[in-house]
């Protein structure tokens, strides 16, 4: 059964027209064969729900060639739908075999060889349209959440947790916990997606949440007034719990 909260306006834009059922984390990025058991569906403008699902299905490519030897359901993807659009549009293999190169893998704590593998090289500009969308799937489910469209003034700025971009997800809980704030966690397809939130008691708007794609990639965004956020941002960037961009960048 969907989670579909309606709201009066687009989640995204707060236009008082919205006209389509947006699905915030899109069906295509679970396997065919395990399909989302929650969704978490809310109102959306036609211009923001097509910009978004071109954002959608890009950053699907990438996640899945970036984890698929971490993640079968991210491995299932790339052999499976990713592959077969890739067929159709062969420029679009191009572009990833061309940021692809083999490189060597060692231990961390031994500097043994434990062969090679295939690194995907993404650019300052790509990593800022990933951190660009987390920040709108943020504004879907405050929305969803909220049942609201996050009001004027607002902002959502997202970052990597922490040195390392790949991390389970128990990390995230770990994160969290450095809030004292109430915590409400949604892990029903926890394998694909999972985000974990913190309201401020006294700021009802204002909130933390860290946002996890393939039991790997995690993220933390801020969600208040530009003042607070640079407040959290230097906080925890001096703590060394969140980074601009990932260190090793595949």
């Amino acid at each position: 059964m969907a989670n579909q909260n309606p709201t009066p306006s687009c989640a995204y834009c707060l236009s008082n027209h919205p006209s389509t059922n947006e699905h915030v984390i899109p069906r295509t990025w679970f396997p065919e064969d395990d399909p989302i058991k929650a969704p978490i569906i809310i109102r959306a403008c036609h211009a923001c729900n097509n910009e978004k699902s071109k954002n959608d299905e890009w950053l699907r490519k990438w996640f899945t060639s970036l984890v698929s030897d971490q993640s079968p359901e991210a491995m299932k993807l790339l052999y499976g739908p990713v592959a077969r659009s890739i067929r159709r549009k062969p420029a679009l293999g191009k572009e990833m075999m061309n940021r692809m190169t083999l490189v060597n893998v060692f231990d961390r704590p031994t500097h043994l060889w434990l062969g090679r593998k295939t690194r995907v090289a993404i650019g300052t500009e790509d990593w800022n349209r990933i951190l660009g969308w987390v920040s709108q799937i943020v504004r879907g489910l405050y929305a969803w959440d909220k049942k609201e469209g996050l009001p004027r003034g607002y902002e959502v700025q997202t970052f990597f947790a922490c040195d390392e971009w790949f991390r389970p997800k128990d990390f995230a809980k770990s994160l969290l916990s450095y809030m004292p704030f109430p915590q409400a966690w949604h892990l029903k397809d926890a394998k694909v997606f999972m985000f974990g939130r913190a309201y401020v008691p006294e700021e009802p708007r204002t909130s933390i949440w860290i946002t996890g794609f393939y039991n790997r990639a995690m993220f933390i965004s801020f969600v208040g007034k530009r003042e607070w956020i640079e407040e959290r941002r230097k906080a925890w960037n001096e703590s060394g719990r969140i980074k601009q961009y990932p260190e090793k960048r595949y």
